[in-house]
């Protein structure tokens, strides 16, 4: 999966929209567009994103319109790391310190300043947000939620020393270690299943990616046998929903005796997975 600065804009003009975007994506960021609140609100429950660049006042008609600031607040509630930026023609002080008290704002650009001081912006903005993506801190809580019957068929099946504890403490570190550029995960409602491809037993988990911002599947297996299957042109996609693949981990020196691939999901929705 390659990995890209993402920014959302929030704007209700779509020709602001698409100006912003035109600008920013020069910088080689991926850059997504909303025009509304309802959109913004499914967008960043669905998706994590480095910046977003928000409109204070989303209906132009309404002086009252304080949408921005609502959005604003929801995503200081996320605490994902994304740095807001507020973006707007209404510079008016008591919402500006109300935001910056409040909600963590990182900058305020008025909307006729100079494309430079955008670019500007964006760009420090999300260096800090990437140093708190990726603080260790935010990898501390566990990935896998496991049966202990499905952990004791696995283990029994894959991997060489039988020792559910230690070897379930072992499996955690792998699938941290797989999944760390996937973060946030929202996990499936479904319990982790075995599968079976090519006669191996292979643990199945289904995430929704917040960075990637779409369903994904995670096979983990025997170390040898998903060498195999990642060489195989049998990997059984069509019946199984995976998509292209995005990820692997094959370490003998830290993980002997496993091995996984991390595919794209195409056969899930988003209420499938928990909030």
């Amino acid at each position: 999966m390659e990995k890209k600065i993402k920014v959302l804009c929030v704007d209700d003009n779509p020709d602001w929209c698409e100006v912003l975007k035109d600008i920013i994506s020069r910088t080689n960021y991926k850059v997504e567009t909303v025009s509304s609140y309802v959109e913004a609100i499914q967008k960043l429950e669905r998706s994590t994103f480095h910046v977003v660049l928000l409109d204070l006042r989303l209906e132009d008609f309404d002086e009252r319109n304080i949408d921005g600031l609502k959005i604003a607040e929801m995503i200081n509630r996320l605490d994902e790391g994304t740095k807001t930026i507020i973006f707007t023609a209404y510079m008016e002080s008591n919402n500006m310190r109300k935001a910056f008290g409040e909600f963590q704002i990182w900058d305020f650009i008025a909307k006729q300043d100079a494309p430079s001081a955008i670019v500007d912006a964006v760009k420090s903005a999300s260096e800090k947000a990437e140093m708190e993506l990726n603080r260790p801190s935010r990898f501390s809580k566990n990935v896998l939620t496991i049966s202990t019957e499905t952990l004791e068929q696995f283990i029994t099946a894959v991997v060489s020393r039988n020792e559910l504890s230690n070897n379930a403490e072992h499996l955690e570190l792998f699938a941290k270690r797989l999944l760390r550029d996937f973060h946030p995960l929202l996990p499936d409602k479904k319990d982790v299943q075995i599968v079976s491809a090519e006669q191996n037993a292979i643990l199945q988990i289904r995430f929704w990616s917040k960075m990637y911002g779409s369903p994904i599947i995670v096979w983990i297996g025997k170390y040898d046998e998903m060498e195999n299957i990642l060489q195989s042109s049998k990997v059984g996609r069509s019946s199984s929903g995976q998509g292209q693949i995005l990820a692997t981990l094959f370490d003998r020196y830290a993980f002997a005796d496993l091995g996984g691939i991390v595919f794209e999901n195409k056969d899930s929705n988003f209420d499938q997975y928990e909030l």
